[in-house]
């Protein structure tokens, strides 16, 4: 397991990291038998390019501490250039964004859970995110092998090692409850309409970690904050023995040098970076490098 503190992970090579996605899914299997089924979710992956890299939103690198008011002020704001831009209409967003204010989210884990609340905020903020503006969200994948392809296509030649975590937010082991300000995180997806073909090819699913920062129900008291405060969640066993119970994150590093190996299984699977964006010109173009990089012709 990894430690939020420990940035070193576990290390494969790319033939040992096969062998774990096999070891995972039938940890799933065997879960889903023996604790309470509807209470273990599917494990998500996340790949980076650089191994040292910390487990970070776009958001966070450039405005930590943001409140979740100033997000939402933002997006109603940039609104009408990216629905110019983008083709595509939310109609809803300002009304859910008007009925967070004045309702207040009641609960924290009520947003941004997908419900006729919160859906066009949600599909919003996702589109925003597929397309590179700083996002409080997270983003993985369903797939293993889609998560591999973001961590080794476009490595940098000094990188020595690339990172995939795994995350689950429920393994089938009870949990207690939180204080109303300690922050918590929550998944949101698959199923997100009206937002970027990127997301469906992608298998793209994301967390949202959200903190209050002082009582009351203003959105201003809601910072949206660093996951690493809440991986790897510790309850007690009966006996009193420390357990993980929820938002367990496992960090496995590969060697950079595992690339044309790993990039070559890629190709076999058609993941690249064609299939995972819109197929433009320069999605051709990485795909044609990294088919050179497989062929050691560079």
């Amino acid at each position: 397991m990894w430690n939020k503190h420990d940035h070193e992970g576990t290390v494969l090579d790319w033939e040992g990291f096969e062998a774990k996605v096999a070891e995972i899914n039938g940890e799933t299997v065997e879960w889903k038998q023996t604790r309470h089924g509807e209470q273990v979710s599917e494990p998500l992956y996340r790949g980076q390019r650089d191994a040292g890299w910390h487990l970070l939103t776009t958001l966070d690198r450039q405005r930590p501490g943001m409140t979740l008011n100033k997000y939402l002020t933002i997006m109603e704001r940039i609104q009408p250039r990216i629905e110019r831009i983008a083709g595509k209409k939310w109609p809803g967003l300002r009304k859910e964004i008007s009925g967070l204010r004045r309702n207040g989210l009641g609960s924290i884990w009520l947003f941004p859970v997908k419900s006729a609340d919160t859906e066009t905020i949600l599909s919003f903020m996702v589109y925003l995110r597929q397309h590179g503006f700083p996002s409080p969200l997270l983003d993985w994948t369903a797939d293993p092998y889609k998560a591999a392809f973001f961590a080794f296509s476009g490595v940098e030649a000094e990188t020595q090692k690339v990172a995939i975590y795994v995350f689950r937010e429920r393994v089938g082991l009870g949990t207690g409850c939180k204080e109303e300000c300690e922050a918590r995180t929550m998944a949101l997806g698959p199923d997100i309409e009206n937002t970027s073909e990127r997301h469906l090819k992608q298998e793209a699913q994301y967390t949202s970690c959200v903190k209050k920062s002082k009582p009351g129900p203003s959105l201003d008291c809601y910072i949206l904050t660093d996951h690493e405060q809440v991986i790897n969640e510790v309850d007690a066993d009966e006996a009193g023995n420390p357990l993980i119970v929820a938002n367990v994150v496992t960090k496995y590093t590969i060697p950079a040098s595992e690339r044309r190996k790993a990039l070559a299984t890629l190709a076999q699977r058609n993941i690249g970076k064609r299939t995972l964006f819109e197929g433009t010109p320069d999605d051709l173009l990485e795909d044609l490098w990294n088919e050179l990089v497989i062929d050691s012709t560079v």
